[in-house]
């Protein structure tokens, strides 16, 4: 009996520290998923920052660079159609306008991605947009300064004939 007595015991102690050595390595366990998901987080929140502080405000000025691109690109034959030189001044001033505003546009964008092989492209494309445009305002000035030229010569020339007519 005593014999008995002592080998419970003894698989008492083997029990207790099995015990023992499962809970801390549960604990241990414990312990480290929680100083992964720690450092985990850690690493998301600094992505989400560099996200929020670099990628988000590059997006919004390329949406904002597109729409006013595409403005741009909308106004030309406006332009074009204008039949008075007040109609033709309003849409000028339009133009201007939505080219101040796309030119700030750029500059934000330009900020964050100034040696990109990408942007120069975008600029190289925004440049001959203005280019065009600006052309087309010229030519437009030109066209309403010859119709102007124009009027004026034919009423002279009608002056002229009614002259002639009368000698």
């Amino acid at each position: 009996m005593k014999e008995r007595l002592k080998r419970l015991l003894r698989s008492g102690s083997r029990i207790s520290t099995q015990l023992h050595l499962a809970i801390w390595g549960a604990v241990a366990l414990t312990i480290c998923a929680s100083l992964v998901g720690w450092l985990s987080f850690n690493r998301v929140g600094e992505v989400q920052s560099r996200v929020n502080e670099g990628s988000i405000p590059d997006i919004a000025a390329s949406f904002e660079v597109a729409q006013y691109s595409g403005i741009l690109a909308a106004a030309a034959p406006r332009l074009t159609v204008a039949t008075t030189e007040n109609e033709f001044d309003q849409v000028a001033l339009s133009i201007d306008e939505a080219y101040s505003a796309f030119e700030e546009q750029l500059a934000l964008l330009e900020e964050g991605n100034a040696g990109d092989e990408s942007f120069a492209r975008v600029r190289a494309h925004a440049d001959s947009l203005i280019f065009n445009i600006e052309a087309i305002k010229e030519e437009t000035r030109e066209s309403f300064a010859l119709a102007a030229g124009s009027e004026a010569l034919g009423a002279e020339l009608a002056k002229l004939r009614t002259q002639l007519d009368g000698i």
